[in-house]
């Protein structure tokens, strides 16, 4: 594509996803992201950040420098931060409702059958960081890509700043297949559930399944006196009044 204009984004998109789709499913890792790398890495000059995620350690195998761009942050601290990076830029208001609508998707993939997991996407919407106080919407499309039999599978996405990212959008995700298709909207207390951070939910669901503060210390490898001061900002940043009360409104997500 050398020589063409780099801002037919369309074009760019669809030959890419036309050719990661067309991978070999059972190849390992490092063969993926080799076969994807230069179409990954042109997709830059195009303003979409790209990325392979691997769900099983919550952390990016690999991404484009736009989407480095897209997060502020070096290749260093996005690779060491994993994850964590998305909660950082994604909007308070989004973050958790984009989790909650992933988690339903994901929920629907463990029921479908091979042919028709081999054909899963899914599509967010949701605001992201482009400046001090300043958000932009953005449609994130991803799609799961086996690496070995027996293996979870890695997924492969890129992200898009919509066009008009003045008009109102809600929060929204669009799961499809080669026969079927699903609109995902997030349960309705994720807004108090979005201004935890990523420590406070990992407390939360620990004493879901019914772990003391002594354990949650424990297993989080921090004080007890910490877990306690968690747990006090639990109740106050979802307006409960005790654990209890708390614990589910996890049920939502």
């Amino acid at each position: 594509m050398t020589g063409e204009p780099k801002n037919d984004v369309t074009r760019i998109i669809k030959e890419w996803i036309s050719v990661t789709s067309k991978l070999d499913i059972n190849k390992n890792t490092t063969r993926i992201i080799e076969q994807m790398a230069p179409g990954m890495q042109l997709l830059s000059d195009a303003r979409i950040g790209a990325f392979v995620f691997d769900y099983a350690r919550a952390n990016y195998l690999y991404f484009n420098n736009h989407f480095a761009r897209m997060m502020n942050m070096t290749h260093e601290k996005i690779l060491q931060h994993g994850f964590a990076i998305m909660q950082k830029n994604v909007h308070a208001e989004d973050f958790l409702k984009c989790l909650n609508i992933t988690m339903k998707s994901q929920l629907e993939f463990k029921k479908m059958k091979d042919h028709e997991a081999n054909s899963f996407s899914l599509r967010l919407f949701y605001r992201l960081k482009v400046g001090k106080d300043q958000y932009a919407w953005m449609m994130q499309s991803n799609m799961h890509v086996k690496q070995k039999e027996g293996e979870e599978r890695i997924d492969i996405g890129y992200i898009i700043e919509l066009f008009d990212s003045q008009q109102p959008i809600k929060v929204m995700g669009i799961m499809e297949t080669n026969n079927r298709r699903m609109v995902l909207y997030p349960d309705g207390e994720m807004d108090l559930l979005s201004s935890l951070s990523l420590r406070e939910l990992e407390v939360l669901q620990l004493i879901k399944h019914g772990l003391g503060s002594k354990e949650v210390a424990e297993k989080l490898t921090i004080t007890e006196h910490t877990v306690k001061a968690h747990r006090r900002n639990l109740l106050r940043k979802l307006k409960v009044r005790n654990m209890v009360q708390a614990v589910g409104m996890l049920d939502k997500i």
